[in-house]
């Protein structure tokens, strides 16, 4: 390899002389040395280069724009709609017993029903009360609850505390202090009765001075001899009578009659 060398230099000074084997040394021939190679580096260099101006010509992906189908709030309400001649439901609160109620001046029966949607005129009048009217409307397939607020009525021949009925008693007109019978509301039962009766409910009627007036049975029991007990009791029953404002008064109260076995 070195003698290989010394004869290539011999050369060069043979034939260009000084100067010649001088540029050679200096690196100035272009054959005195090969051609560099790039370097790992340079060529990842270049490759990453030439992939970002690839990437930067090519097309982004197609994105949906279209959002999805979804349903309009008018679509919905659509599909709720009700037809327009459904009946509504109309309920009246603290109807008291005996009422007559009319819508447009047409009877209305008990204290609800279905009702022809409509603007109406309800007019309510029982005995002790004034007359109660109002404006109603009634949407289709919609219910609708109205309180039926009844004032007493000075002109009347009964007034609100005298008969019984839901909106009996309202706001503490009739009483304050509810009347307590003196004795027990248990009714004996014999030990073998084949059936233990359920509790009766009555309704009394109390006088101020303390005894009883008038007995209705509000709520049956399953065995008749036994409402029938609970009525002959409630009729000889003493009582501490209601109050309103530190005075007795007449009243009305619901009692409940319960068995007892022996």
């Amino acid at each position: 390899m070195t003698a290989g060398i010394a004869l290539w230099v011999l050369v060069v000074a043979v034939a260009l002389g000084a100067p010649g084997l001088y540029a050679y040394k200096k690196g100035l021939l272009f054959f005195a040395h090969g051609v560099p190679h790039d370097s790992a580096a340079a060529i990842l260099q270049r490759d990453t280069v030439a992939q970002r101006l690839l990437a930067d010509t090519g097309t982004a992906p197609a994105v949906d724009s279209v959002p999805p189908t979804t349903r309009s709030p008018a679509d919905t309400a659509r599909a709720r709609l009700v037809p327009p001649g459904t009946p509504g439901r109309l309920t009246l609160q603290g109807l008291p017993a005996g009422a007559r109620v009319t819508l447009n001046g047409a009877p209305f029966r008990g204290s609800q029903g279905e009702v022809p949607p409509n603007v109406y005129k309800l007019a309510v009048q029982a005995e002790g009360y004034a007359a109660f009217e109002r404006q109603v409307i009634v949407s289709p397939g919609a219910p609708l609850t109205v309180k039926v607020d009844l004032r007493p009525s000075r002109d009347s021949k009964f007034g609100p505390c005298e008969q019984y009925g839901p909106a009996y008693n309202q706001d503490g007109i009739c009483w304050d202090a509810r009347p307590v019978p003196l004795a027990s509301t248990k009714i004996p039962v014999p030990a073998d009765a084949p059936i233990v009766p359920r509790p009766a409910i009555l309704l009394c009627h109390v006088s101020r001075s303390g005894e009883t007036m008038e007995v209705r049975v509000f709520v049956r029991s399953n065995v008749d001899p036994f409402n029938d007990q609970a009525l002959d009791l409630a009729k000889t029953l003493r009582w501490n009578p209601a109050q309103k404002n530190g005075e007795p008064v007449d009243s009305w109260v619901q009692v409940q009659f319960v068995p007892e076995r022996q």
